[in-house]
């Protein structure tokens, strides 16, 4: 075996594992965006509906304060929402992770036969992929 086929197989071993990483880490922030959308949606559900409640059970003046707090909490989360746009970077991680998923099966195909060309295509589809990011 020489050199060459060595350092080969070792950036096979490490583009590997970095498509890896990349496929678990575009997975959490699409969780994590979905669930910054259902918490916002939430929030707006509760604080309109508590905003309108307050204000037809006429509070005494002591409870003025809560339906404007509730209608604030409820303009707050929605245009957090709305500005943030959570849905549409969730959706942007899975297909990321899709594409990265891809990428590592195709990697993860070759095994340790891999050739140099091979693995500076594979490269270039991660930089291709890293890039639309």
């Amino acid at each position: 075996m020489t050199t060459t086929d060595e350092s080969t197989r070792a950036e096979h071993a490490t583009l590997l594992s970095a498509v890896h990483e990349s496929v678990r880490h575009h997975g959490r922030l699409e969780r994590i965006q979905d669930r910054t959308h259902h918490c916002s949606a939430v929030i707006c559900a509760i604080g309109g509906s508590a905003t309108i409640m307050l204000i037809v059970a006429e509070l005494p003046n002591d409870w003025a304060w809560l339906p404007f707090a509730t209608a604030l909490l409820a303009a707050a989360a929605s245009s957090t929402a709305l500005i943030l746009d959570p849905t549409r970077k969730a959706r942007t991680h899975a297909t990321l992770a899709r594409r990265y998923l891809a990428l590592e099966y195709d990697i993860a195909r070759t095994g340790s036969d891999i050739t140099a060309q091979e693995l500076a295509v594979f490269r270039s589809r991660r930089v291709h992929i890293q890039n639309d990011n």
